[in-house]
């Protein structure tokens, strides 16, 4: 992977096993520590939906629980949570490009709070700068921007940093490739008001020479960086005809439409999903899991298997796709309880309780 925007693509985790274009492999993982915060074990169940949504076939499990970087595979996920460091500040979250003997994307935050906004952009908005939809502004736009201009030999996307208080990317560190690092900062400098972006409040470029590796840093602030109170992710995602649409409004579901259906079904618009459009094919899944507020590992990875199979089979998944029982509401219908949550016992009394996983 040379860029993070090319994360979910066959350049980045994901892969084409056929060559027939279409992707429907993976190259690594999501990977977790062990006992994690259950901030992570959500954000590691988003993603596993997202890559899902991103595939036509994958090979489960998608998530792996681990505390050995050296089950960490080239193109991996790994989601890290160290309140002990000192280098991000509580608001911050980063999305970081590793790259060495094996590389992966980092994500890293300062809290528990920081680190839900970091993962909210990285599963539901990503490659979009912020907001999602056909004509907004895709990280990819910005690259390729650089790598038109002479002096540019090759960009790439190294960093995003996000406040959770700045309605979008606090920080946008790029790599920049260059023969001449004097004559690039010049016109950098020159052309500062040409490359500032809303929604980006800062440009960080990583100027290196390509024969010698000298590096050089330079700083683009692109507007104001005024924190906004209340800021909404995006939380629903379409692909159909090859077009991913995202959509900021929470999705509200209807409380008097209970469906009749058995596991016979579950995987079809009779069972689990919703053709909103009467074409015949899945383009909503109408469900939520719901794990328990402690929700071991292992059930963990049971639920991020069935977000991915959900998504795959779906044109259209909405996020989050998973809910602890203190989040649980009764606004969610078609639940899929995992585990041993006492919210599973009580909704029997409902008639329409999905699927219990022990």
């Amino acid at each position: 992977m040379n860029s993070l925007e090319e994360l979910f693509t066959v350049n980045g985790i994901l892969k084409d096993t056929n060559n027939d274009g279409y992707a429907n492999g993976l190259k690594g993982f999501v990977v977790i520590n062990e006992n994690s915060a259950m901030t992570v074990k959500k954000i590691a169940v988003n993603l596993c939906a997202r890559i899902g949504h991103e595939s036509i076939s994958l090979d489960l499990p998608i998530l792996k629980i681990s505390e050995e970087s050296s089950d960490i595979k080239v193109n991996s996920i790994v989601i890290d949570l160290n309140f002990e460091s000192k280098s991000i500040d509580k608001n911050k979250a980063k999305i970081e490009l590793i790259k060495g003997d094996v590389d992966y994307i980092k994500l890293t935050a300062g809290s528990e709070c920081s680190l839900d906004f970091g993962g909210s952009y990285l599963y539901s908005r990503l490659p979009y700068v912020w907001e999602v939809g056909e004509n907004s502004l895709k990280l990819n736009t910005i690259r390729n921007y650089f790598n038109k201009q002479e002096l540019v030999n090759e960009s790439s996307i190294s960093k995003i940093i996000l406040d959770n208080g700045y309605q979008g990317i606090w920080n946008l560190v790029i790599r920049l490739e260059t023969d001449n690092i004097a004559e690039l900062t010049d016109w950098l400098k020159k052309n500062k008001e040409l490359i500032k972006y809303n929604n980006i409040g800062n440009m960080e470029f990583i100027l290196v020479n390509t024969e010698s590796n000298n590096k050089f840093f330079i700083n683009v602030k692109s507007c104001d960086q005024i924190k906004l109170k209340n800021v909404k992710s995006a939380n629903k995602l379409n692909n159909s005809n090859a077009n991913t649409k995202l959509k900021e409004d929470i999705y509200k579901f209807n409380n008097d439409y209970v469906k009749d259906f058995d596991i016979a079904n579950f995987y079809s618009i009779k069972g689990i999903f919703k053709d909103e459009d009467n074409d015949f094919l899945p383009d909503k899944i109408d469900t939520k899991i719901i794990v328990s507020d402690n929700a071991c590992d292992e059930e963990i990875i049971a639920a991020s298997n069935i977000a991915a199979k959900l998504s795959i089979e779906s044109l259209g998944v909405e996020f989050p796709i998973i809910y602890t029982e203190c989040e649980f509401n009764d606004n969610i219908t078609n639940p899929i309880f995992i585990g041993n949550t006492s919210k599973s016992i009580d909704y029997l009394g409902n008639n329409h309780i999905l699927c219990k996983i022990k």
